[in-house]
């Protein structure tokens, strides 16, 4: 994988430099607590890049898969890989709790370290998303200000999300919710205890009528 920085190295420095700049509490991270997961991170993104199909001009340059720090949905994908990687594989809940919040505050996003999102995935200027807890299959897409998770703290019924599914600006799926492989909950839609079957775009809310078109 080509890399924006000039090697491996440099871009852990990077991250390490960011996380201690903000955290200034005395508990310093260093490349000992991170190496591992770091490298581990690394090839996760580069896997998750080479599944991703509609968006190559940005996952590729000169036909090699590509990184880019500088582009912010690289570096908040890699961010979830590197908090949560983190959470599986050290002691340390401090560490992978100040990568999730580091995520949080550069771009905006709430997905905690503990949760599981699939191998391939894709954040689309994903500003204002909240990902929790939920089943989720490869090829997902998640646009800005999208809820997935359950209704309440103490519900053990949690949505479950196919293969190649889209949320679009501002989707929610809430709850003992099932999405269908190959469908997708439209802008400003609400899905909430409910099933939406495959090939499927769902428009609106569990109040409103709502409309499912059968995708060709």
């Amino acid at each position: 994988m080509i890399l924006s920085l000039k090697n491996k190295n440099s871009l852990l420095e990077y991250c390490l430099n960011i996380i201690n700049t903000l955290f200034k509490d005395g508990d310093e991270v260093n490349k000992k607590n991170l190496k591992k997961s770091f490298d581990f991170s690394l090839d996760k993104i580069e896997y998750c890049h080479q599944g991703i199909k509609d968006i190559k001009k940005y996952t590729t340059k000169n036909k090699q898969i590509y990184f880019d720090h500088l582009n912010t949905d690289h570096f908040c994908t890699f961010l979830y890989f590197l908090s949560n990687t983190t959470y599986v594989n050290c002691s340390s809940k401090t560490i992978c709790t100040k990568i999730y919040y580091l995520n949080k505050v550069m771009h905006g996003v709430d997905i905690l370290y503990s949760v599981k999102l699939p191998k391939i995935f894709n954040l689309q200027h994903p500003v204002g998303s909240v990902l929790g807890p939920a089943i989720y299959k490869n090829y997902l897409t998640v646009f800005n200000n999208c809820t997935v998770g359950r209704n309440s703290s103490n519900s053990k019924y949690q949505p479950y999300l196919e293969k190649n599914v889209t949320l679009r600006p501002n989707a929610s799926v809430i709850g003992n919710s099932f999405i269908g492989e190959n469908s997708e909950i439209s802008i400003g839609s609400t899905v909430y205890n409910q099933k939406v079957k495959k090939n499927s775009i769902y428009f609106g809310d569990p109040i409103q009528n709502h409309i499912l078109k059968k995708i060709k």
